[in-house]
């Protein structure tokens, strides 16, 4: 039987073939291990950036959503329609009716951003809808296009008598 020396001290031990080959199996294994290791991780990171660019997108959704209420709540029932609302700038020019559209209209002061420009091929739709005792009950869209589809967010408030 053949085997390789091994210094140890100034003595030399010779280890078995039958060793050597065990020891070269073993780290074909471990390395063989370590790459599928890294080939899960790096088949997750299309999922995470995809997933991180909705989030965005989706926060940033929620934010025009909450200025747009949050600017009719400030407002009386009265004055939920489409002449005063497109004079305070809260809607789009040159629309009549209770579907308005609020796309191009800067919903943050600080950046200038509308639905349009902030979000891809963003929408913004405000539905208004009478109720009784004298409340508008106003529904707030916000809709958008991502790699997987068309995205929206929807919320709402009521003005006037229900508050």
């Amino acid at each position: 039987m053949q085997s390789s020396p091994i210094a140890v001290g100034r003595a030399s031990v010779r280890r078995p073939r039958k060793q050597r080959a065990a020891i070269l199996f073993d780290a074909l294994i471990a390395m063989s291990v370590l790459t599928l290791g890294a080939l899960t991780v790096y088949q997750f990171v299309p999922t995470v950036s995809h997933s991180q660019a909705y989030a965005s997108q989706r926060t940033r959704a929620v934010q025009f959503a909450t200025r747009m209420v949050e600017n009719l709540q400030m407002l009386s029932a009265a004055n939920l329609n489409a002449s005063t609302l497109t004079q305070l700038q809260l809607v789009d020019a040159g629309q009549s009716g209770t579907v308005l559209s609020f796309s191009h209209i800067p919903l943050d002061e600080s950046t200038r951003y509308s639905p349009s420009t902030a979000l891809p091929k963003g929408t913004g739709t405000l539905t208004l809808k009478n109720l009784s005792s004298g409340a508008v009950g106003a529904q707030v869209v916000i809709t958008w296009k991502s790699p997987y589809g068309t995205r929206s967010y929807t919320t709402g408030t009521v003005v006037g008598g229900y508050r």
